[in-house]
């Protein structure tokens, strides 16, 4: 059953729209202005009403809204950031506050009992990926196993964490002596910082990239405070889908790649002006040509390291299966011969 990606519910299943380009550039754009970071993909699936809301001015601009209020509140809280000052049996593992009394019970905390809970909260906050969930990531990080720290946590908290929704407001008191940061926090930093190498990796396309040299740039860009290789990686896949290649070979670095997908290529081909004279139309439909060709000669697995035996150079069969069925194709049809194979 396909699901909507806004609510990520698969009831009403007769609103269901199939998404083309048009309307994941729609959704993308919204997403950025929200701050969301939600992907949207040709073939996606999305109800009809969550993407008219979605895409709302006035929603953006009402939500934007709510999002500022929320986070002057938290500017404004005094935070329990590091390792040093959190403590998983005192403090809240979602709010950071503290959670226990020692003169009496609070039937509103529990403590984390399963040892799949870890696991649930990773999923939540890959799933919300945004400040919240950078901070609670950041503390499931410091500690190796929470059933065994005996942390805590407000059950509205947990609620509100699970299922996409803000601190609640009784969760995030306003003190007094608290003085506002005029810096931006960590998270806000990286997430800027992740979109300048996504713009990094649009304009160098034509060259293979590893994921180490990606963090050093965003090290770089965002003042020391760049992803992880493997939480990039994950981020990457999430924002490009099919477009991008990340090669993982063990003992070297994992390279990137980025590529258009064969439907988008034929998408840009079927769009192309309808009053085209005949020459127009033959160069569109080479230049679609050779874009699909490029894109498969990007997917070819290279190394640097390791170079082919003098007897693999030697071998016809050894060279025409290196080359991508595409282009093997174009070049059979290019030369004359009866067997063009040498050539």
């Amino acid at each position: 059953m396909e699901k909507c990606i806004v609510c990520l519910k698969d009831d009403h299943p007769t609103t269901l729209i199939k998404l083309r380009q048009k309307g994941c550039l729609g959704i993308i754009k919204a997403s950025q202005e929200r701050g969301d970071c939600l992907s949207a993909l040709e073939g996606n699936f999305v109800h009809q009403l969550c993407r008219k809301t979605y895409t709302n001015p006035n929603d953006i601009k009402k939500y934007k809204k709510e999002k500022l209020v929320l986070r002057e509140i938290h500017t404004n809280t005094p935070k329990l950031r590091s390792k040093s000052h959190f403590d998983f049996k005192h403090h809240c593992l979602f709010c950071g506050n503290e959670a226990t009394d020692s003169k009496k019970k609070d039937k509103n905390v529990f403590q984390v009992r399963t040892d799949d809970f870890e696991s649930r909260i990773q999923d939540a906050c890959d799933l919300r990926n945004d400040d919240w969930a950078a901070e609670v990531r950041g503390r499931l990080e410091s500690v190796s196993d929470l059933h065994a720290a005996d942390a805590v946590y407000h059950q509205a908290c947990s609620v509100n964490f699970r299922t996409c929704k803000n601190t609640p407001v009784f969760r995030s008191p306003i003190s007094p002596d608290a003085k506002p940061e005029n810096k931006r926090g960590r998270p806000a930093l990286q997430e800027d910082g992740f979109y300048k190498i996504v713009d990094f990796l649009k304009h160098h396309d034509d060259e293979q990239i590893s994921i180490s040299d990606l963090v050093e740039k965003m090290d770089e860009m965002c003042d020391g405070n760049a992803y992880s290789q493997m939480y990039l990686k994950k981020r990457l896949k999430q924002h490009f889908g099919d477009e991008i290649i990340i090669t993982d070979i063990p003992g070297r670095k994992s390279v990137v790649t980025l590529r258009e997908t064969v439907t988008c290529i034929l998408q840009d081909y079927y769009q192309r002006p309808s009053n085209l004279n005949p020459d127009d139309e033959k160069r569109a439909l080479i230049r679609a040509a050779a874009k699909l060709i490029k894109s498969d000669i990007r997917s070819v697995d290279t190394t640097k390291s390791i170079y082919p035996t003098p007897a693999n150079i030697a071998s016809v069969d050894n060279n025409l299966s290196y080359l991508p069925e595409s282009l093997l194709l174009f070049l059979s049809n290019i030369f004359s011969e009866i067997d063009p194979s040498v050539k």
